[in-house]
């Protein structure tokens, strides 16, 4: 979505299109998204990633350097696809599916106790389960912590939409 006078282009299908609610909810239901970046060299990259949402923020981690680093280093907006619930009807030609998409400007996390944490609340988000659970991903994130990055993107716009 490009932006028009400092608004944001609306969907299409406006029939389909949800509130900021709906679209928030399905980035909180996700636990894999599409990271779309753009390289020096002017080409897109989409890669999917692990993720968890949380006021208004996208965290995901990864490695240190790659080429999504590269590309936020280069330009830090990013936009973000999630899809859920996705299932073809092949009888009415059709597809049902819940989608959002995500625009905002990506961030390193620096601060060491901050991306600590993130690492254990990504793992917990991912894979939650009992006290057991979210000893080992702490032990998971102190093992890592130097050897990936988490990545913060603040949401500027969501826009989602939906045929059920």
């Amino acid at each position: 979505m490009e932006k028009n006078n400092n608004q944001w282009r609306q969907i299409r299908r406006k029939d389909r299109a949800l509130d900021r609610n709906g679209a928030e909810d399905i980035l909180k239901k996700g636990t894999y998204g599409v990271l779309s970046t753009f390289g020096q060299d002017g080409y897109p990259y989409g890669v999917p990633v692990n993720y968890f949402y949380k006021d208004g923020h996208i965290y995901f981690h990864c490695a240190v350097e790659g080429h999504k680093m590269d590309n936020l280093a280069n330009c830090p907006q990013v936009s973000f696809t999630v899809v859920n619930n996705e299932n073809i009807d092949g009888p009415h030609i059709t597809t049902f599916y819940e989608s959002a998409i995500a625009f905002g400007k990506a961030s390193v996390i620096q601060n060491q106790e901050e991306k600590r944490r993130l690492l254990v609340d990504l793992t917990v988000a991912l894979a939650p389960g009992s006290e057991e659970s979210h000893r080992a991903a702490e032990k998971c994130a102190d093992v890592s912590l130097e050897r990936v990055q988490v990545v913060d993107i603040t949401v500027e716009h969501v826009s989602g939409k939906a045929h059920y």
